[in-house]
């Protein structure tokens, strides 16, 4: 069986290098930890007349967070989250898609926990989990429904 000592020794976030040939180059995109996810959840939607749905710059908010540099330190600060929500909405959709997938926060990990009614290892929640927030995921967190 694994220690505490082993287990928090472990680099465990994923990370990918994405080309980004409309910027010049490439970035570093990491998987979040556990913690940066239930925040960023909490950050990045409101409820607006009782219906729940993603801030215009969901998607900049999750990259402030995920890019890093070859050490591992973010590229952005949350200050920056209005600039990197105006850079192009393409290299932005694909960057937060890959940001997604390496953190585990799409949409099958939502359908999958809602249809258990429970929130698991896999399912991305907050306290906001039974609110209902969760169950708009599909409609209002895929790059294609991003407000412009």
């Amino acid at each position: 069986m694994l220690t505490k000592e082993q287990i928090l020794a472990v680099q465990d976030l994923p990370s990918e290098t994405v080309d980004v040939p409309e910027w010049g180059g490439g970035v570093v995109v990491r998987g979040l930890a556990a913690a940066a996810r239930v925040a960023w959840g909490g950050d990045a939607f409101e409820t607006v007349d009782g219906q729940t749905r993603a801030k215009p710059d969901f998607q900049a908010q999750l990259l402030v967070l995920c890019l890093v540099d070859a050490q591992g330190n973010r590229l952005f600060s949350d200050d920056d989250v209005p600039s990197l929500a105006d850079k192009s909405s393409l290299v932005v959709g694909r960057l937060y898609d890959v940001a997604v997938r390496l953190s585990g926060i799409g949409t099958k990990a939502i359908e999958d926990a809602v249809k258990n009614e429970k929130p698991g290892p896999s399912a991305f929640f907050c306290t906001g989990w039974r609110s209902g927030w969760a169950r708009q995921w599909p409609s209002c967190c895929s790059p294609s429904a991003a407000p412009s």
